[in-house]
């Protein structure tokens, strides 16, 4: 029979073999693998469901029905998540209730509905932010972007956004307050030691604003108040904030004035409720920073989840999250690249001809009786030690070994990072008890090897690296009382360097440098002049060590500096906090007013002049009035002068 006769035939030995095998599996269960390797994974787990039926006694259909459930569920999940990030919610949505209806018990599948359905509404509000903010109404893209950053403090595009409206808020001047649009309409007042309630009703008055004033606001309360084409929503500041009072808006057409006191503080100021969580600042940290800033009281931190919770005003809730968002930063990572070489050089020499060290004399047979000693000779006398071979060493060896040690370590900011290439030598001591007759063992573990620590700081290109290398070795052992000691060799470097991103620096000089030197040579001979090297043997030996080590840092994750926003926003005086501060006006002349104009009264713009044409003079040909040009339109003006005696 030919080879390849032989190899038909046990080819089709095996063919017939694994048809056999297949033959005794069912066949929904082999329809089944074929259609989850389509990815039909309902139809396929029917049929393995199916071949487990009506085979109830074999285990492997049932695992293989359980693993195809899980494998399908997690296929399934896996496919709407990216769906999900890409924005297509409805077919995440339909992925995650397949892989319900195959697993209902899947946690990440339920996750990943709500997951969806918060992304959505995320995704809804964003639009309309952004469409707000097209409009130039920065209020209610702020309220929308705050809210979706609540959620999800993460969200790119919020912080993009975010981003565009604090660059337009000083120009905006936007307000965690709401008014009407009415209250930046420009207005000028003009009101010396005038009454306050009737300052309040005034503007009212003019920007349809209702001021109510709390009872222990006096009655007989007077005020200054000269402006000129200001903001009604600024003259009210100002006028609030030089008398004492304070404001709380109720609605775009209503506010509160009440004094300034604690107490009034506390029974009309609203206070908000925030939980902050953190990733990679403390909780801690953040709660000293907050109580040293903002003055917070009500501050509580949750260690275990790295939360904080915070009650405080508005305006303060909107410091802290200015505060938590430049500190909150993704720390910084380097990966170093450490290469540690030992450099070992040893030279060996034996050179000269060596004779036998010793000679012995001794008796070959043991005498046991008297008359023996009496018949002893020099036939009965031997000599021991005597090598009749006399040896000659021509030997020159030269070594130069390399250990290398080449570990890669990614390491956080200001985070100590520790590297060990060695062994652990267990040392063994023995104490006794002096009260009873008992001892007792214990075992310490001394590391001997390589061992690095470094600590890197990252700065913007460039890295600050401690260094701490020791290099030890396990010499002779010791022997003490009721311990077992060694003796260790070491040698040791520390310093601190600053490195770019990608430059090595070598660090090298930690040099052992040892010399041994032996002869053997013949008493009287070796020590001749010219000829005693004939009888003798000079070896020596030399060994120089030097450890090496290459740093390299690359910088994976750099120092993520906060935006120009974060770095530095208004806060307000220190007794009211404010995050955002309404830029001054540009500073215009002051205008006498008009003669006649009746005090305390409202004045809209002054209507056009036209001039009176004069009465024709004889004989002259009529001239035309020239159309005299519009008045430009006067922002309303509100005067009020004390009467003489009033005031004073």
């Amino acid at each position: 029979m030919t080879t390849v006769a032989a190899r038909r035939i046990l080819a089709w030995l095996a063919a017939a073999l694994l048809a056999a095998g297949c033959a005794t599996q069912h066949p929904a269960y082999l329809k089944g693998q074929a259609l989850l390797a389509e990815g039909q994974w309902e139809q396929g787990i029917a049929q393995i469901e199916l071949a487990s039926k009506e085979d109830d006694r074999n285990f492997e259909y049932r695992a293989a029905l359980i693993d195809s459930r899980i494998r399908a569920a997690n296929e399934l999940t896996r496919q709407a998540g990216l769906l999900r990030d890409t924005g297509r919610f409805s077919e995440a949505e339909s992925l995650y209730r397949r892989a319900l209806r195959i697993q209902p018990e899947e946690s990440r599948a339920l996750a990943g509905l709500q997951q969806t359905a918060a992304e959505r509404r995320r995704t809804a509000l964003l639009k309309e932010a952004e469409a707000a903010l097209g409009k130039k109404d920065v209020r209610t893209a702020e309220r929308n972007v705050r809210t979706i950053l609540t959620e999800a403090p993460r969200h790119p595009r919020a912080l993009a956004l975010l981003k565009r409206i604090e660059e337009l808020r000083p120009r905006a001047g936007a307000a965690p307050t709401v008014l009407s649009a009415v209250m930046r309409k420009p207005i000028t007042l003009q009101f010396r030691d005038a009454n306050l309630r009737m300052i309040f009703d005034a503007i009212s008055r003019e920007a349809g604003i209702n001021f109510v004033l709390d009872r222990d606001i006096p009655p007989a309360a007077r005020a200054t108040i000269l402006v000129r084409n200001t903001p009604i929503e600024d003259a009210v500041e100002s006028l609030i904030v030089t008398n004492a009072l304070a404001k709380k808006v109720v609605s775009e057409s209503h506010v509160l004035i009440y004094p300034n006191t604690p107490q009034k503080v506390r029974e009309y100021q609203d206070l908000l409720i925030r939980n902050f969580y953190l990733q990679s600042a403390e909780a801690k940290q953040m709660f000293t920073l907050l109580r040293t800033i903002l003055k917070s009281q009500n501050i509580f931190i949750d260690e275990r989840r790295n939360l904080l919770v915070m009650r405080d005003t508005p305006e303060a809730i909107r410091l802290a999250e200015r505060l938590i968002a430049a500190h909150d930063q993704v720390e910084p990572e380097v990966m170093l690249e450490v290469e540690i070489l030992e450099v070992s050089r040893s030279k060996d020499t034996d050179i000269g001809i060596r004779f036998p060290d010793q000679i012995g004399f001794g008796v070959i047979a043991d005498p046991t009786t008297v008359q023996s000693l009496r018949d002893l000779n020099a036939s009965g006398i031997g000599v021991s030690g005597l090598d009749s071979a006399v040896t000659l060493n021509l030997k020159k060896l030269f070594n130069n070994v390399n250990l290398l040690a080449n570990p890669r370590i990614r390491v956080r900011n200001r985070e100590k990072a520790k590297i060990h290439v060695g062994d652990r030598v267990p040392v063994i001591s023995t104490s006794l008890s002096t009260t009873a007759a008992l001892s007792s063992q214990q075992v310490t573990y001394l590391e001997v090897g390589i061992k690095l620590e470094v600590e890197p700081q990252v700065l913007d290109d460039e890295v600050v690296i401690k260094v701490g290398l020791e290099v030890s070795s396990l010499g002779a052992q010791e022997k003490v009382e009721n311990a077992i000691a060694y003796r260790v060799g070491t040698r040791n470097a520390s310093t601190t360097l600053t490195l770019k991103d990608g430059e090595t620096q070598i660090l090298a000089g930690l040099i052992t440098d040892s010399e041994r030197e032996a002869v053997n040579k013949l008493p009287g001979l070796g020590e001749l002049p010219l000829v005693g090297r004939l009888f003798s043997s000079n070896a020596s030996q030399a060994e120089k060590t030097e450890i090496m080590l290459s740093i390299t840092p690359r910088i994976l994750r750099r120092l993520e500096r906060p935006s120009a926003e974060l770095a530095e926003f208004p806060s307000g005086p220190e007794t009211n906090l404010r995050s955002a501060v309404t830029p001054a006006p540009a500073f215009k002349p002051a205008v006498r007013p008009a003669p006649g104009a009746v005090r305390g009264g409202v004045f809209p713009a002054r209507p056009p002049v036209t001039p009176t044409p004069s009465a024709p003079v004889p004989g002259a040909a009529p001239t035309p009035a020239a159309p005299a040009a519009p008045a430009p339109a006067l922002p309303p003006t509100i005067i009020f002068q004390p009467p003489p005696g009033v005031g004073r």
